[in-house]
């Protein structure tokens, strides 16, 4: 997959035998961090699609589309007084659609990567996804239902937690920034596809507090050991 992806040779095939993909709030995923020698910290993008969407892969009947926009850093550059919002990726061509597909069990058909200038990080991604026969009810039921799925999921200690808007309050990637949680909103269900937006914070679980809980797990620290858990907003 990895050569006919990228188009290059793998020059180590021998060290998958030995790595991990270090996205802990994957059960599966967790003991397999503890035993690696060689982890794979996932990126922002990758990471929010993941943890959103596998709990729903027996439900969908298609490939996803994605529009998502980042901060800056998720450039690797400092902002700027520009407003500027630059699409650098579209279509079935971003270099995270691969780890997308085989770790959440859906595939991508496009994916839109836009970074905006003037914001230092976030990220806000929107997602449509054409669902199979198997929920059952009205739009409103199947949205609960896929909110349902999401929440038995995941643990506390996997920060990934389920968000509403209200007539008062309206969620958005600031409510994420400067802590691990992921959000995910499943805005609703129209003729069969769910539309969900998920938000995080890039330079949190999108880099590098993500990596601490990796090596956490690897060295058998608490897994947030040095973590900042405390959250400026309650969303749940």
């Amino acid at each position: 997959d990895f050569e006919k992806w990228y188009g290059i040779t793998h020059t180590s095939p021998g060290l998958l035998k030995i790595a991990a993909y270090g996205l802990p709030a994957l059960e599966e995923q967790r003991d397999k961090i503890r035993g690696a020698k060689l982890i794979a910290n996932p990126g922002c993008y990758a990471g929010a699609f993941i943890l959103a969407m596998r709990p729903l892969r027996d439900y969908v009947a298609g490939p996803a589309s994605i529009n998502a926009i980042s901060g800056r850093t998720g450039a690797r550059k400092e902002p700027t007084e520009d407003s500027n919002q630059i699409t650098y990726k579209w279509g079935p061509n971003h270099q995270h659609i691969p780890e997308m597909w085989r770790y959440s069990g859906v595939k991508v058909r496009s994916f839109w990567a836009m970074v905006s200038n003037s914001v230092r990080k976030g990220i806000n991604m929107n997602i449509e996804v054409p669902l199979n026969r198997r929920l059952r009810g009205d739009d409103e039921k199947k949205a609960e239902d896929l909110r349902n799925l999401i929440r038995k999921a995941y643990k506390k200690d996997d920060l990934v937690k389920v968000v509403y808007d209200s007539y008062e309050y309206k969620y958005g990637d600031g409510d994420a920034n400067d802590t691990h949680l992921t959000l995910v909103k499943v805005n609703g269900v129209f003729k069969n596809v769910a539309y969900l937006t998920v938000m995080t914070d890039n330079l949190g679980p999108g880099a590098a507090s993500r990596g601490v809980e990796n090596m956490n797990l690897k060295f058998g620290f608490d897994r947030h050991e040095g973590i900042d858990k405390t959250y400026k907003t309650d969303p749940f």
